[in-house]
């Protein structure tokens, strides 16, 4: 199975939303909360495969950031959980 794990990544700034990058997609929200993941889903399953926390330390205010490396993006869906509560990418494209 295909493991995937936050690598640093402080070469450039990133715009807010999800952006690939030469190791995998970087992935910058504005959310309000204590605790910030990433979920990431198989296409259609209810429960996340695996729970990324954003580190302490890539947070500025309420931005949080952090690239993901991986090799399988495509069969991947994703949305975030702040302070326990699962929600939708508000920067995301297609639902």
């Amino acid at each position: 199975m295909e493991s995937y794990r936050v690598i640093e990544d402080k070469r450039a700034w990133y715009p807010l939303g999800v952006t690939e990058t030469a190791d995998g997609f970087h992935f910058c929200v504005d959310a309000q909360g204590e605790s910030c993941a990433l979920a990431l889903f198989r296409p259609g399953k209810e429960r996340p495969f695996q729970k990324l926390e954003f580190p302490k330390d890539s947070r500025l205010g309420n931005v949080w950031e952090m690239t993901v490396k991986g090799s399988d993006f495509e069969n991947v869906e994703y949305c975030y959980i702040v302070d326990g509560e699962y929600l939708p990418d508000p920067y995301g494209k297609s639902f």
